[in-house]
């Protein structure tokens, strides 16, 4: 199936053919030649790609990791167990907080690898997890916060100024030194949207639609399968000018392969339009069938082609888009989804000059004449990381 494309905001970096045809084919009965392989080159991109422990994991079930060199076999077999080890403390990381959650009556929905481990793969070991992802409302995020906060968790960034959070960021992280070095993100939307897109998705929405899940007797939400399509395609598509991983696209190709004839393409549809999202989900598809051969409904690619695309689309997802890892760019786009002038003008001042005791937290041993010199220096800094941006 040929999906109509837009063009990604970047160049999408090209995905390894071996790698593809490994976690493509059945290795039962159509496995290359494994002893073939140039593994000294597989094994590294398939580590940074983030599927080696599913490698591991399909080579296994298919009887077929005594055909590889015991280098390679070794290796997989230690990545897939120390990936098991990880995902071990996350999960145990996850389950702290949501107890600490549960007595102010907060049921989170665990987002990207979190949920997936407890709804689309049956293994945990599969599915590398950088973090703990987990969202709650805007209207439960500070009352949330200061739960962990209160109960050992520390942030691993200060707020510049009060509520920068909420405006700035989508998130808080933070880690439990007590349990563990795992960092926890805690979300106040699904995704690092320009407030007035954020507004688009409601919380309420969300849980509704939500599977519930238990984790050592703890309750948590993961976005339903018509959901986590969307939210997938959209971290995927904003996140493709810094990196795009394998495991991502593979995440979005096991989603609909296992929701299979009861996902809702019409109200997944109808949702890219009611949330903006019909670009990234358009252009996430695309590389995902070109990856995956992912069986999708015959009359899709005309739907999604009809579909309108918004200007604050294409600049958070599409060819204008200067991509997340430019503070600038990103703070830009973030000052556009405000409501009013007023509110434009308190954010900007508050990103330029960020509060006395955030800078002394900072530079402790700074003289205030040295501490007042940080702040041009934060601006040229930003504007150096823009310039080097724009060179490429």
């Amino acid at each position: 199936m040929t999906l109509p494309t837009l063009g990604w905001p970047h160049a999408m970096p090209k995905l390894n053919p071996t790698l593809l045809a490994l976690l493509r084919d059945d290795l039962r009965a159509d496995a290359p030649d494994l002893s073939a392989l140039d593994w000294d080159a597989l094994l590294p991109e398939a580590q940074r790609q983030g599927v080696a422990p599913l490698l591991y994991y399909r080579l296994q079930a298919a009887g077929q990791v005594q055909n590889l060199p015991q280098p390679a076999a070794g290796a997989l077999h230690l990545a897939f167990h120390r990936q098991w080890g990880k995902n071990q403390m996350r999960a145990q990381t996850l389950e702290h907080v949501l107890r600490l959650l549960a007595p102010i009556g907060l049921r989170p929905i665990a987002l990207k690898g979190a949920g997936l481990v407890l709804t689309v793969y049956d293994e945990l070991a599969v599915r590398p997890m950088d973090d703990v992802d987990l969202l709650v409302a805007p209207e439960e995020f500070r009352p949330a916060l200061q739960q962990l906060l209160a109960h050992g968790g520390v942030a691993t960034h200060d707020e510049p100024f009060d509520g920068a959070y909420e405006l700035v960021t989508h998130h808080v992280a933070l880690r439990f030194p007590a349990v563990s070095a795992v960092v926890v993100e805690l979300h106040h939307q699904w995704l690092s949207l320009p407030a007035r897109q954020a507004g688009l998705v409601a919380m309420a929405e969300l849980r509704g639609r939500a599977q519930r899940a238990t984790l050592g007797g703890q309750a948590v939400d993961v976005l339903g399968a018509e959901d986590q399509v969307l939210h997938l395609c959209g971290h995927l598509a904003i996140h493709s000018a810094v990196m795009q991983r394998l495991i991502w696209v593979y995440d979005v190709d096991q989603v609909i392969r296992q929701a299979g004839a009861a996902l809702d393409w019409g109200a997944i549809v109808e949702r890219a339009q009611r949330y903006q999202m019909a670009l990234p989900l358009r252009q996430v598809l695309e590389s995902v069938v070109g990856a995956f051969a992912t069986p999708l409904p015959a009359a899709l690619p005309a739907r999604l082609a009809a579909l309108p695309v918004s200007k604050a689309e294409r600049q958070r997802y599409g060819v204008e888009a200067r991509g997340p890892h430019s503070r600038l760019g990103d703070g830009a786009q973030k000052l556009a989804g405000l409501p009013d002038l007023p509110s434009r003008l308190r954010f900007a001042w508050r990103l330029a000059f960020p509060a006395r005791a955030f800078m002394r937290r900072q530079h402790p041993n700074d003289s205030p004449l040295r501490l007042a010199a940080r702040y041009p220096a934060r601006w040229l800094a930003v504007l150096r990381e823009y310039a080097a941006l724009r060179e490429e």
